[in-house]
């Protein structure tokens, strides 16, 4: 019994060790595959990408702030030749828990919650329908750190997205998707317990009572400073004496944008009835 306990003190005084812990900077790539059969007819499963930036905690709990993009073209027999596209871009905030967090395999599970900016276009009408939806996410996955600094990931998503578009499908069709992804990640502050000990200019950046006289590290505040000073004078020196610039003909640049605006009005009423005619074509689609 006094070996259990004397054993569970050590652990619990002891600092936990994990060689991911840090800022992470990383993507993944992968495919979205829509759920819909409507949807998927239409738009099928594309290339995916996404792109984080997160923290990892010595306990486990990682927190991430991403960008991803989904896009494609349509393959129905009604679009050929109008090059109709779809496009989806998630900004997302997940929170994920790594079990086994000084393992250097790591599985985790998590979730979170994203806007959705959605775009559907072609090239007679341009853009179609342009809007911003939010939903949640839930994602599972696994980690599999190589070093201090580099970490693998495979990593399963579910989006729900809710129902859109509202013009190329009928309710209640959702785009709710599956997305499968493999990542890198880079660590961009690992822990000091694996840097190296010999370090002179990181030894003397934690212990700056201990400099010995006239030493000063590459990264030393006073280097620093030194640095800035010196930079500041010489951007100083770039504003003295400047000659000021011509100023043009104010009133025949407001004539010219007049001008271009009257033109781009006159073209938008040409067009408008023609376009109108070319969008109900995807309304309601069944």
């Amino acid at each position: 019994m006094r070996i259990i306990v004397l054993c569970l003190a050590v652990l619990l005084h002891s600092p936990m060790v994990l060689a991911a812990e840090g800022v992470h900077l990383g993507v993944d790539l992968g495919m979205l595959k829509p759920h819909d059969d409507l949807v998927t007819e239409t738009f099928a499963e594309d290339f995916f990408i996404d792109g984080f930036l997160g923290y990892e905690s010595a306990m486990g709990l990682e927190i991430r702030l991403g960008l991803g993009h989904y896009s494609e073209h349509s393959h129905h027999p009604a679009d050929e030749g109008f090059d109709t596209k779809i496009s989806i871009t998630p900004l997302h905030m997940d929170l994920f828990y790594n079990f086994f967090p000084r393992s250097k395999i790591r599985p985790f599970l998590g979730g979170g919650l994203g806007a959705y900016f959605y775009a559907f276009s072609d090239n007679v009408a341009g853009t179609i329908e342009d809007e911003t939806v939010f939903a949640p996410s839930l994602t599972a996955g696994v980690k599999f750190e190589v070093n201090e600094r580099l970490v693998i990931t495979a990593k399963y998503a579910r989006h729900f997205i809710p129902a859109i578009p509202e013009i190329m499908f009928s309710d209640p069709n959702d785009f709710e998707s599956s997305v499968f992804t493999i990542g890198v990640a880079f660590n961009l502050t690992p822990g000091p317990e694996k840097r190296s000990s010999d370090d002179s200019d990181y030894f003397y950046s934690r212990h700056r009572h201990y400099y010995p006289p006239h030493y000063e590290p590459l990264h030393h505040p006073r280097s620093r400073q030194r640095g800035h000073t010196e930079k500041r004078k010489e951007h100083v020196r770039r504003y003295e004496n400047r000659e000021p610039i011509a100023q043009g003909n104010s009133r025949a640049r407001q004539a010219r944008r007049e001008e271009t605006r009257k033109e781009k009005s006159q073209r938008a009423e040409t067009d408008q009835d023609e376009k109108q005619k070319h969008i109900d074509r995807y309304r309601n689609r069944n």
